[in-house]
């Protein structure tokens, strides 16, 4: 179970130089609606996609099941995590948030989350 989100100061993995790994895709409700395969067998009502993103020089491009989703990003806030507004080529604003998972056994794990037209995609990075 995750427990917080904590902040960056010293410890956020570098946005545009970390690979980062899709893992689920969270409709409006909070139910997952999309995983990777590596997590099909723990949502099995879940369709399996094909999720890709990469970073550079403050545009981003995200392939989703085929679909391509790209724009620009800007740091509104550090103070915890490091918060995006993601300004979508097709005119809608997304949030993206970039930070360490700590996990109740005190792991931690980096994590990145983009939101998009009441969709939000998790990421971890690739190992």
């Amino acid at each position: 179970a995750a427990v917080f989100v904590s902040g960056c100061a010293a410890n956020c993995l570098p946005l545009e130089s970390t690979a980062w790994q899709f893992e689920t895709m969270q409709g409006e409700s909070g139910a997952v609606v999309a995983c990777s395969q590596d997590l099909a067998s723990s949502y099995p009502e879940a369709e399996v996609l094909a999720v890709s993103c990469r970073f550079e020089n403050g545009a981003l491009w995200v392939e989703v099941g085929g679909e391509s989703w790209n724009g620009t990003y800007r740091l509104i806030d550090s103070k915890g995590s490091e918060i995006f507004e993601v300004q979508f080529s097709d005119g809608e604003t997304g949030y993206l948030t970039n930070g360490l998972t700590t996990f109740a056994d005190g792991s931690q794990q980096g994590t990145m989350n983009l939101t998009k037209g009441g969709l939000t995609l998790n990421f971890v990075p690739a190992e």
